[in-house]
């Protein structure tokens, strides 16, 4: 039988997860913060798996990460110069190799000298086309267009 405080474990030990997955996910991508999602990963293990709580705490990698978080209250000052490099390493990177075509083409565009926007021209006008279109009625007396001429 299901009870109440295994659904509980269940869900924490869920979540604890899908938080440490996305922490591991933050040491990579550097707009996602790792150290927040660990902090709840390890407040939800221990509150629902020793085990995980205990491996997490250990962790080569992870547990640093808790670990001086909960001795000094901060994040190392070696982990935010890597966090900042990182950051405007990509942030330049995106603006010398990304943006420049977006902002080459743009003016170009307004100048009407860039082909991606402007409609390709008609072979051949229809020759039905070439007479002015005039209201006719016909013989119920309804108004209707047609063309005259060519």
């Amino acid at each position: 039988m299901i009870t109440r405080v295994s659904v509980r474990q269940w869900l924490l030990t869920a979540v604890g997860m899908s938080a440490m997955a996305v922490g591991i996910i933050g040491i990579f991508l550097p707009l996602l913060p790792t150290t927040p999602f660990l902090l709840l990963a390890a407040a939800c293990f221990v509150r629902s798996s020793d085990r995980s709580y205990r491996w997490l705490i250990n962790h080569p990698w992870f547990g640093s990460y808790i670990r001086n978080y909960r001795e000094h209250r901060a994040i190392p000052l070696r982990t935010k110069v890597t966090a900042v490099a990182v950051l405007w390493s990509t942030i330049s990177f995106t603006a010398l190799r990304i943006a420049p075509p977006v902002v080459v083409e743009r003016p170009a565009r307004a100048r009407g000298r860039s082909g991606y926007d402007s409609p390709p021209e008609p072979a051949d006008p229809d020759p039905r086309d070439a007479g002015p279109r005039v209201p006719a009625t016909d013989r119920r007396g309804v108004g209707r267009l047609h063309y005259q001429g060519g």
